[in-house]
This record gives C-alpha cells, sequence and structure tokens, in this order.
C-alpha cells in the first residue's frame, strides 16, 4: 500500500530527480524508458503532449513541471509532476510570476533552436 507524503531530503528529491529526468535545454526528458500503463505501448507509440511549469507555494520545492505523455495506440494521457531546479524555473519566468504551458510542437521548435546555437 502507498503511504501518503514523504521525508525526503531537498537533496535525496533533487538526486532522484536527476537520475530519472534529463534537462534538454530546459525541458525534462525521461532517462527511463516510457510505457503506457493501460496497453503496455513503448517506443514510439507513447509521444510527450504537453509541458505546465509553475510555481507551488506550499512544500519546500517551488518549482515544477507537469510533463504530460500520451499513448498515440489507446490514446491514455498521463502525467508526471517532475520537481525542477530553480535555473530551470528562471529560464522559464517562474521567479517572475509566469506559469507557461507549452504544447510539444512549441518544444520541438525551442529545442531545435537551442542545439542549433551549441
Amino acid at each position: 500500500m502507498a503511504r501518503i507524503g514523504h521525508s525526503l531530503s531537498r537533496e535525496e528529491i533533487m538526486k532522484r530527480i536527476h537520475e530519472h529526468w534529463d534537462f534538454v535545454c530546459g525541458f525534462p526528458m525521461p532517462k527511463f524508458p516510457v510505457r503506457c500503463p493501460v496497453c503496455g505501448a513503448r517506443g514510439d507509440d507513447i509521444i510527450i503532449r504537453q509541458y505546465h511549469f509553475f510555481r507551488r507555494e506550499m512544500g519546500g520545492m517551488k518549482y515544477r513541471c507537469d510533463v504530460w505523455f500520451k499513448c498515440t495506440r489507446c490514446s491514455f494521457t498521463w502525467v508526471h509532476g517532475v520537481v525542477i531546479p530553480e535555473e530551470i524555473a528562471r529560464m522559464h519566468g517562474l521567479l517572475d510570476g509566469l506559469a507557461p504551458s507549452y504544447h510539444w510542437r512549441e518544444v520541438l521548435k525551442r529545442i531545435s533552436i537551442c542545439l542549433e546555437k551549441k
């Protein structure tokens, strides 16, 4: 049975985030194989549908990104709530009160431009 809450330190939370997520041009990308929890599809059948960055005042880790996945086989969608470091939050304007959302097409465009500059 799952428990309510946790007693993890900030350091442990960020360690776990960096073990499972890579930040590509400011966008969290999973380091783990993503599989549909309904039909088991994986690989090219799973897309990242959208990102929503926001600031949460409750709790110790204020900056977050909800990463929405969609299975193109069964159409199930689900979200991973990722704690993000302050430098990523700054890139998306969270320190200035913004809470941007990006559709996958916008993310591809931004990552492409970012990687061209490197």
